[in-house]
């Protein structure tokens, strides 16, 4: 199986006193929704990993 390269991020990741009220990658996440900004999600597993997201790989919720 070949490696693939992960997906980056732009921007700059926030230091420990100017985070975001919701999501941490809120500023930065190409996919982001006005829940992320105003929610910090859960830890939810999903299919053999762990995601802290609302809408990991970018999926709807019912």
């Amino acid at each position: 199986m070949g490696a693939e390269r992960l997906a980056t991020l732009p921007g700059m990741v926030p230091g420990r006193y100017d985070r975001p009220q919701g999501c941490l990658l809120s500023p930065r996440c190409p996919y982001v929704r006005d829940n992320c900004r105003t929610e910090r999600p859960g830890l939810d597993p999903k299919a053999h990993s762990l995601a802290r997201c609302f809408y990991p790989l970018n999926q709807e919720v019912a």
